[in-house]
């Protein structure tokens, strides 16, 4: 029930349950001492809900209770598992680039120093 819509589930007397609305006819589960289960439940079962109990005699009691019913995104899950995905796989190429570029840099260093020794093979020794 909520402020514009108020809608039964259904009349218990004892030992059946009667006049079950069609939205809950396959989710509602009754018990021998006169309890209630709904199962499935959905974001639109969500509510405040009242109970009234009516004697035979004409007199009857109402309460009430709120049902909060949260819904597991599961998009937001893989969206996160994408995420974290792309950026794993992002960091694995970066990597990949430095450790490249690392070696392209030390082969060029060692190209230079090549390039700077002398083309004889002979060495001159100084004295001490």
């Amino acid at each position: 029930m909520s402020g514009a819509v108020s809608r039964a589930i259904g009349t218990w007397q004892p030992g059946l349950y009667t006049n079950i609305t069609v939205d809950y006819e396959s989710r509602v589960q009754s018990f021998d001492n006169g309890s209630m289960g709904l199962s499935d439940l959905r974001l639109q079962d969500a509510g405040f809900y009242v109970v009234t109990v009516t004697e035979s005699a004409g007199s009857s009691k109402d309460t009430g209770f709120v049902l909060k019913v949260n819904e597991v995104l599961y998009e937001d899950l893989q969206y996160l598992s994408v995420s974290a995905l792309a950026l794993a796989c992002v960091a694995g190429l970066l990597m990949l680039v430095m450790w490249l570029l690392d070696k392209a840099y030390r082969k060029i260093v060692a190209w230079r120093r090549r390039k700077q020794m002398p083309e004889t093979d002979a060495t001159e020794l100084q004295r001490l």
